[in-house]
């Protein structure tokens, strides 16, 4: 298993066209075997989210090793496993 970071962008469509925060990203470190892995599982959790909260939809996603990231601390990002459920609150989202 690989650590990897996990990025999902989200649009927040209830807010003005011109607020800065309107898309936000929310990231997670997720344990999996391989980067396909660690994306489709963060995928579907994203997903998951944007059918529960309707305001806020799903853009894209992207993943990372832990190793290859330039993020200058990550000791505080939440981590799961592939294929392990995690409430809103543990992700931050």
């Amino acid at each position: 298993m690989n650590a990897y970071i996990y990025s999902a962008w989200f649009l927040d469509t209830a807010a003005h066209e011109a607020d800065q925060d309107r898309e936000w990203v929310a990231c997670i470190g997720i344990a999996a075997s391989s980067p396909d892995e660690a994306q489709r599982w963060g995928d579907i959790l994203a997903q998951e989210r944007s059918h529960r909260v309707l305001g806020d939809q799903f853009i894209r996603s992207s993943v990372e090793l832990e190793s290859d990231s330039d993020a200058s601390d990550i000791s505080d990002l939440p981590r799961i496993g592939a294929g392990d459920r995690a409430s809103d609150a543990l992700i931050g989202w």
